[in-house]
C-alpha cells in the first residue's frame, strides 16, 4: 500500500484492516467511500468464520444505558441506508425486512410494560392472539404458545450470502482484498507504529504505509495483539450450535422467536424455507456441537413444528463467536500508546448487527464522513482513554 500525505487536519488516508468477517468488510467498505486506501488482510478465506454461522436476524432493540446496546441498535438502523446499494446475489437480495413476533408461552409478565418499552424504541408493536400467529407461521401447533408480541419490522439476513455481496462490493469500491496469506504477525514496541507482517519467519510487510491499522478479528482479536505484549483483552470464544431445517410449509409469514433463558430459536430466513435454531455453548469451547445437542434443538423445534422431521434437516452450522461482558466494551476504539493501532471486534453475538454503525464510528474518527452525515452515538471511538 503506498502512503499518501494527509489532505487535511486528521484526516486518514490509508487503512489496513485484518479481519474479512462482516465488521472487517464493513470497515473496509466505509473507509473506502470515504477516500481512503484500503487493504483488506484475512489469514484464511473471506467470511469464513464465525460472521457465516450467524442467525442472520438483526432487530431494531430497545433502547439501552449500555455502549454495547446502543452500538447495536444504531447498526441496525445503518443498515436501512447500507442495504439498498448491496449488491444481490444470485439474483437474489441479501436481506429483507420482514415483521417478527416473539412468542410467549404463558402470559407475559409486566405486558403493558414490556410493550410500551418497545414502542419506545420505534416499533409499531401490538399483541396478538394464537390464531393469528398460526395463520401466518407455517407449520406452528398453536396450542404451544398463549400469545405474541408482533413488531412491525426485523432485518432478515442469509449471512452467507450477506459476506459474497459485501465482498464484491469492497472489491467494485477498490478495496485490495488479500486471503488465504497464512498468517498475520504485529510487531511495534510502546509508542512506535505497529506493522503487519507476514507470520513467516522474515516475512515481508503487508500492511506498507497504512496510517492505521484495524484488527477485527472477533475473538483471535486477542491472539493478533498478544506479540505486542498488551494486557489481555476481555475476549474468549463462544461455540454456536444450531440446525436449519426446511418448514413444513412456506414461510412468507412472519418471523417467530421463541424459545427459554439461554437459547433462542428463528424462524425465517431471505430467499429459504427454513427453521433455524440456534443455542450457546460454554465460554471457551473450540468444539464442535456434539449429536446430543443437535438432537437437543430438534426436540425443542417439534414441541412448536410437529411436522418437522429429520428428512428436512438441510445443513448443520456451527461457529464461534467472541464473548465481552454484556455491560463492557464494545471494543471499538484505538490502542493505548500503540500509534496508529486499532480495535473492532464482533463483540457478543451482535458482529453482524453492529457491523455497519462500527465502521461509520471509526470513520468519524478518522475524519473520513462528510459533514452533514449523521453523527456517531456515544459509543463512538474513545481517543484518549484505555481499550475497557
Amino acid at each position: 500500500m503506498e502512503r499518501r500525505e494527509s489532505g487535511g487536519e486528521g484526516r486518514v488516508r490509508s487503512v489496513a484492516v485484518i479481519g474479512g468477517g462482516i465488521v472487517g468488510l464493513s470497515i473496509a467498505i466505509a473507509a473506502r467511500r470515504g477516500g481512503a486506501d484500503v487493504l483488506l488482510l484475512e489469514e484464511e478465506r473471506i467470511g469464513g468464520g464465525a460472521s457465516a454461522a450467524a442467525s442472520g436476524i438483526v432487530t431494531l432493540s430497545q433502547q439501552g444505558r449500555t455502549a454495547l446496546r446502543q452500538l447495536r441498535r444504531e447498526g441496525a438502523l445503518a443498515w436501512e441506508r447500507w442495504l439498498p446499494d448491496l449488491p444481490s446475489i444470485d439474483g437474489a437480495p441479501v436481506g429483507v425486512l420482514r415483521p417478527a413476533v416473539r412468542l410467549f408461552r404463558e402470559p407475559p409478565p409486566h405486558a403493558e410494560k414490556l410493550l410500551a418499552t418497545w414502542r419506545r424504541a420505534g416499533h409499531d408493536a401490538r399483541y396478538v392472539e394464537r390464531d393469528e400467529i398460526a395463520a401466518r407461521v407455517p407449520g406452528l401447533d398453536p396450542v404451544t404458545v398463549h400469545c405474541g408480541l408482533l413488531l412491525d419490522r426485523e432485518w432478515i439476513f442469509d449471512p452467507p450470502r450477506l459476506l459474497r455481496s459485501l465482498a464484491r462490493q469492497a472489491r467494485e469500491l477498490g478495496v485490495e482484498v488479500r486471503e488465504e496469506i497464512g498468517g498475520v504477525r504485529l510487531r511495534g514496541g510502546e509508542g512506535e507504529r505497529t506493522t503487519a507482517r507476514s507470520a513467516e519467519r522474515g516475512g515481508a510487510d503487508l500492511a506498507e504505509g497504512a496510517e492505521v491499522i484495524v484488527v477485527a478479528g472477533g475473538w483471535r482479536s486477542g491472539r493478533l495483539l498478544e506479540p505486542l505484549g498488551l494486557p489481555p483483552l476481555p475476549l474468549v470464544p463462544v461455540g454456536g450450535v444450531g440446525l436449519v431445517l426446511d418448514l413444513p410449509r412456506s414461510a412468507e409469514g412472519w418471523t417467530a422467536h421463541f424459545g427459554e433463558k439461554g437459547r433462542f430459536h428463528r424462524v425465517g430466513r431471505a430467499g429459504a424455507r427454513v427453521y433455524l435454531g440456534s443455542t450457546l455453548r460454554e465460554e471457551g469451547s473450540l468444539e464442535p456441537g456434539a449429536p446430543a445437542e443437535h438432537r437437543q434443538l430438534l426436540d425443542e423445534a417439534r414441541r412448536h413444528f410437529p411436522e418437522i422431521d429429520r428428512a428436512r434437516l438441510v445443513t448443520v452450522e456451527d461457529g464461534l463467536r467472541p464473548k465481552t461482558t454484556v455491560r463492557g466494551g464494545p471494543l471499538v476504539g484505538p490502542v493505548t500508546g500503540r500509534p496508529g493501532l486499532w480495535v473492532a471486534t464482533g463483540h457478543y453475538r451482535v458482529g453482524l448487527a453492529a457491523a455497519p454503525a462500527t465502521a461509520e464510528s471509526l470513520c468519524s474518527a478518522w475524519g473520513l464522513r462528510e459533514p452533514g452525515e449523521a453523527p456517531p452515538a456515544a459509543f463512538a471511538v474513545d481517543r484518549s482513554g484505555p481499550l475497557d
